[in-house]
């Protein structure tokens, strides 16, 4: 029964229909998901169809048809029968009598992946040398004990056992090599076939029309509109509206072209791609900065796009782009009316390499247990190659590849500060242009659609650098609800322009040491730890207590270090330096300590930084300049350096006295 409805969840399209469910119910989903997790011990990713088929096989409808007097099954309380499927379609071992059978329905090596695997070969042409009915015949039943079991998982599961054993589905040693073909062959499915740019497009293209439709449905559709009796090919016109009135006239014209495109296998083609291992400018770096550098830009591309409305809103950016480039540079418009539904920007959010031997052990000669990656570990071999594979395409319409490729360019720089390798347009046979590209782009400034630090950086790659997102300042939630644009401010403080971005490490530290900083100068605050009229002394008593507080936090910043030929103040680990200092009654805050930012860059020359802080204790000379803490904290560029240098400024007001004691400014 479950093999028969393990599958019985699926929407349109297969897989390709998942996301419009998971978006139209994604908190429900997940919580089913908890509920499942807990119920059904041994379940771990639970897909989208999955969690659908449990509730299909949970209903009422298929419960009756389970207690029906003509259903002749095998099981004595029929009632129970629903939780006896979902068991095995989740591959736990709830409810299941001989627990290694589940492997059958759910396991890495279960009986699908086996089916699919050959027939997909078989009718793509693409020979994997996969010898199915080895390893099949190597398959064994493995009794785990206490003293055998492989990881702790399957000990507490035996101890808690009868007899203290339990049963799992695995291998003998001899079918090792049929496995490891099994494995690599299923890297090389997905890698050719599942997620070549055709197919992906083909995927893309099928859920922008039902996103076209429900538009024009007005609603989102729900599971019950997406699982019907209609055929892949049926539901393409019903919802492009050949079949009914259900796409509302607004868009029953781009539905219909859409649909149409799809019933001729007119997909649209690779007009840019984009990808981790194309970003620019990394490899120039010190080697260690390259990893740091490289995985710190692209989730911030990850982060930004990581949802199909987020894709969708990118699209539609580069759709208005390519439209006014197009009336700026005629020779890019070529091509008939493109509309904001002919651009898809598609992403592989999962994984595009499944997982592979995790819970499959093999039986040694000697009897023991061993993993299946005894001489050969697919895990890391496919986490390797997938993160080679892993790539994200902008697809669009032949004839107008050209332009929206420049757009992506222009828009991945401009947005997010990341150029891509020329590979990218290689990718997308875009040579044949190449020669052009600086033309256009001066062309694109001209006309005031891209900034010239974007032709700039596309045309003389340049190492790549980090700059300081808000998304990284985290201050205390109470600055935020004062001043909401705080981390924003910040941010803008670390202009790109003026030297305000760094390699990797260095913005780590310097986003790392910024919120330290904010969440000492609230502890100080709240402790009213200098509103004594009493002038703290710089080393003894201002520095010690930012030191302290800093050590409460796990910032365990080095003091008094010799270096320079004098004698620093603070170091924050990632060798930010801080130059502390303690001023009299003010009443300019622009004019405090105008040194101290000197005698820090001084202390940095020796870790060769341009970031640097400076921390000052003032007496307010009134109200009016004793600022919240929020207000305390300022980025400024050292003008008259002779590089590009910035520095924080942190201010803590000192001798203010209690708070009864305020008085209004004069």
């Amino acid at each position: 029964m479950a093999a028969l409805l393990h599958d019985i969840g699926h929407g349109p399209f297969s897989h390709a229909s998942e996301p419009l469910m998971e978006r139209a119910h994604r908190d429900e989903f997940e919580h089913l998901r908890n509920i499942l997790r807990t119920e059904f011990p041994g379940a771990a990713g639970i897909s989208t169809s999955e969690a659908v088929a449990v509730l299909l096989v949970m209903s009422g409808c298929l419960q009756r048809i389970f207690e029906h007097r003509n259903f002749r099954i095998r099981f004595q309380r029929k009632s129970e029968l629903p939780i006896a499927i979902v068991a095995r379609l989740l591959g736990s071992w709830r409810e299941v009598q001989a627990g290694y059978l589940a492997g059958i329905i759910s396991s890495p090596i279960d009986a699908d992946k086996l089916d699919y695997m050959a027939r997909d070969s078989y009718f793509t042409g693409l020979p994997l040398g996969l010898d199915v009915q080895r390893l099949i015949n190597k398959l064994e039943v493995l009794t785990i004990t206490q003293e055998r079991a492989p990881n702790k998982e399957l000990r507490d599961r035996a101890q808690k056992a009868p007899y203290q054993r339990i049963y799992h589905l695995g291998l003998s040693i001899a079918g090792l090599t049929a496995y490891e073909q099994m494995i690599i062959g299923r890297v090389l499915l997905y890698d050719r076939v599942y997620y070549h740019h055709k197919v992906r497009c083909a995927e893309a293209m099928s859920r922008r029309l039902f996103r076209v439709a429900e538009l024009g449905h007005r609603n989102p559709f729900s599971i019950t509109d997406l699982l019907t009796d209609m055929g892949d090919d049926t539901m393409v016109h019903h919802l492009s509206g050949e079949l009914s009135r259900s796409v509302h006239v607004n868009n029953a014209s781009a539905a219909r072209v859409l649909g149409q495109r799809m019933r001729d296998r007119h997909f649209f083609h690779r007009a840019f791609a984009f990808a981790e291992r194309f970003l620019a400018g990394i490899d120039q770096l010190p080697g260690k900065e390259q990893d740091q550098t490289r995985m710190r830009l692209w989730q911030d591309v990850m982060d930004a796009l990581g949802e199909e409305e987020d894709r969708e809103d990118f699209a539609r950016e580069i759709h208005k782009l390519s439209k006014q480039l197009c009336e700026v540079i005629p020779e890019l418009n070529a091509h008939d009316e493109l509309m904001p539904e002919d651009i898809i920007v598609d992403m592989t959010i999962r994984d595009p390499i499944p997982d592979t031997s995790k819970d499959v052990f093999l039986r040694t000669e000697s009897g023991d247990l061993a993993p299946a990656n005894l001489f050969f570990n697919p895990d890391q071999w496919s986490e390797a190659y997938k993160n080679q594979k892993k790539c994200a395409f902008v697809f669009a319409p032949r004839s107008a590849v050209t332009v929206v490729a420049l757009a992506t360019q222009i828009l991945l720089f401009e947005r997010f500060g990341v150029i891509m390798k020329p590979q990218a347009r290689h990718l997308c046979k875009l040579e044949a242009v190449s020669d052009r590209w600086v033309e256009w782009l001066n062309k694109a400034k001209s006309a005031l659609l891209c900034s010239p630090g974007c032709v700039s950086a596309l045309t003389d790659v340049k190492p790549q650098l980090v700059p300081v997102r808000p998304k990284d300042i985290r201050p205390p939630e109470q600055w935020i609800e004062l001043d909401p644009g705080f981390s924003e401010r910040v941010a803008k403080g670390f202009d790109p322009t003026v030297g305000g971005s760094f390699v990797a490490s260095v913005t780590t530290a310097v986003v790392d040491g910024i919120n330290h900083l904010c969440h000492v100068l609230q502890a100080l605050e709240e402790r009213g730890e200098f509103a004594k009229n009493e002038r703290p002394d710089e080393k003894r008593r201002l520095q010690r207590e930012i030191s302290k507080a800093l050590s409460a936090r796990g910032c365990h910043a080095r003091e008094g270090q010799e270096i320079g030929g004098g004698e620093s103040d603070l170091i924050l680990p990632g060798e930010i330096v801080i130059e502390n200092k303690v001023a009299d009654e003010a009443v300019d805050l622009d004019t405090l300590k105008p040194d101290a930012p000197w005698q820090a860059r001084r202390y940095a020359f020796a870790f060769n930084r341009s970031v640097f802080f400076t921390v000052i204790a003032y007496k307010p000379a009134n109200e009016g300049v004793n600022l919240p803490p929020p207000k305390r904290i300022s980025v400024h560029r050292l003008e008259g350096s002779p590089e590009q240098s910035v520095y924080v400024r942190f201010l803590i007001p000192w001798g203010t006295d209690t708070p009864s004691k305020a008085k209004a400014p004069e």
